[in-house]
């Protein structure tokens, strides 16, 4: 399972890896329809659906042995507390979750870093 998807990139990753069955859940019509062409285009068979991340356990069925959410997820959250229980459902009990995401802090450096780290972004 992964949560967030947006253009499913890393969904295929998990496909290619060995995963029998993959499934990436995200609010955004167009980022799905972007992953299913790119999916397509990489004969991955992914399950896309379109769902709220806080309505992810009612819109997948099935319980994951790994769920994986990736880059810029967190700082999008207003419940983080809530996400987590989401999380927590979608999982098989005693497996696992995988978190990829960088500090927002990290958003505001400037990307020449040739003289040191610059805060040039909001």
């Amino acid at each position: 399972m992964h949560l967030q998807c947006h253009l499913g990139t890393d969904t295929i990753s998990l496909s290619r890896l060995g995963a029998s069955r993959v499934v990436g859940v995200d609010l955004s019509p167009e980022s799905l329809r972007r992953a299913s062409r790119i999916a397509g285009r990489t004969s991955t068979d992914i399950e896309f659906i379109e769902a709220n991340v806080y309505d992810a356990r009612e819109a997948v069925e099935g319980d994951f042995d790994v769920v994986y959410t990736s880059l810029g997820v967190l700082c999008w959250l207003p419940d983080v507390s809530a996400w987590a229980r989401v999380v927590a459902s979608l999982l098989k009990h005693g497996d696992h979750f995988l978190i990829r995401d960088d500090h927002p802090m990290f958003m505001t450096i400037d990307d020449d870093v040739s003289d040191g780290l610059r805060i040039t972004q909001p």
